[in-house]
């Protein structure tokens, strides 16, 4: 579906069947694998409507993943590396960091979007796996 228009029996011309409606945060009924209301990811104006850019959230989110891990990893390598007052400001920035993209992770997954959430764990998979 979603892909061109057809024409029908009687020579009419339809509309092709949209990829999905409308728009969410998160769907009430639990996980969707695909549907028919669009998913908002993260920013009203990130509005998955195609397949593509669904494709482009998901490899987003699995880089969101990998981040997280990476920057987990990264305050276990470089904190021993500081001192005093400055070990405290690293590492604050660092943690605020990981903070913002794990809240961002987590926001993700709220969506109960089931493409989404196959996304983040992987991504998470992916970063232990590399760090």
């Amino acid at each position: 579906g979603g892909s061109g228009n057809s024409t029908g029996n009687n020579g009419t011309t339809t509309m092709p069947t949209p990829f999905c409606t409308s728009g969410t945060s998160m769907y009430m009924d639990g996980f969707n694998w695909h549907g028919a209301v669009c998913v908002i990811y993260l920013f009203p104006s990130w509005r998955l409507n195609t397949r593509g850019k669904l494709i482009i959230a998901s490899l987003g989110t699995v880089i969101f993943g990998i981040g997280v891990e990476g920057v987990i990893y990264a305050r276990k390598v470089y904190l021993p590396k500081f001192t005093g007052f400055k070990l405290l400001v690293v590492s604050t920035l660092i943690y605020g960091v990981q903070l913002t993209v794990a809240y961002l992770i987590m926001l993700v997954v709220m969506t109960y979007s089931g493409p989404l959430f196959l996304s983040t764990i992987i991504g998470l998979m992916l970063g232990h796996f590399l760090f």
